[in-house]
């Protein structure tokens, strides 16, 4: 899998899940079709670009992609002596990557809230779906939500990516991460943001959200881990020649 693409999934879920999330059975291509024109389907689809967090990467995961990423690169030894070398090269590989990985990831997006989409509406009631969609659009969730993409780390798979050219992003390491940035957002949240959960966390539609989520993880997951040689061929090209641009070294039949 592309090291780069594995690393752009979209930000944090909304609260911490269950580890060892179960398969999930997914929608065929025709049963999504045949949903389509329903309520429940155009419903489902509006809660999962809200999951998602839209089509497009926010500001906040764009920049934490940068920066975390320029931290892994770092740390490793061919990067350390390139950027002692020529100082500077490190900034220019990111600069070159991230926007095409970006670029890639938003394309495979709307495929994936449509999965999304026909999860929930074989899994939630029209009710459930509306009640989840009203509290996660309420402004306090959102500020979470923003806070929580900003505090996601995502160390663990650009440390795997990077090590090793066929890592696998678990549920599990999803759900890790999101633990982890929910514990540093609520840390933060004044008493009134608190008090708003809480709220929240009382609502049968959030509870059965969260029964959800486990198996949503599971689909998210299978999403990250897919590639296209031609996408990753696209990358590479970059990255070689951003190098070879700013450092004049020649990389041809370097692996």
């Amino acid at each position: 899998m592309s090291w780069i693409v594995c690393l752009l999934l979209v930000g944090a879920q909304s609260l911490a899940t269950p580890a060892n999330a179960p398969v999930a059975v997914q929608a065929s291509d025709a049963e999504v079709a045949d949903m389509r024109d329903s309520a429940l389907f155009r419903a489902a689809h509006k809660l999962a670009d809200i999951h998602v967090g839209g089509t497009k990467m926010s500001s906040e995961v764009q920049a934490t992609v940068r920066t975390q990423l320029k931290d892994q690169f770092s740390k490793m030894e061919d990067f350390q002596y390139l950027e002692g070398e020529y100082p500077g090269v490190t900034q220019v590989v990111v600069d070159a990557a991230v926007p095409i990985a970006i670029r890639q990831t938003e394309d495979t997006i709307p495929e994936f809230i449509d999965r999304l989409a026909a999860f929930f509406a074989k899994k939630m009631t029209l009710d459930e779906i509306n009640d989840l969609t009203d509290w996660l659009t309420k402004p306090t969730i959102k500020r979470v939500r923003s806070s929580m993409d900003s505090n996601f780390d995502l160390g663990e798979i650009i440390e795997g990516s990077v090590a090793d050219e066929d890592y696998q992003i678990s549920a599990d390491e999803l759900e890790r991460m999101t633990i982890k940035s929910a514990e540093q957002t609520v840390s933060k949240l004044s008493g009134e943001d608190i008090g708003m959960l809480v709220s929240f966390s009382k609502q049968e539609s959030f509870k059965k959200y969260q029964s959800l989520k486990p198996q949503a993880m599971s689909i998210e997951a299978e999403w990250s881990n897919e590639s296209t040689p031609a996408g990753e061929q696209e990358l590479e090209t970059a990255v070689t020649q951003a190098i070879e641009n700013f450092t004049g070294l020649d990389l041809s039949g370097v692996e």
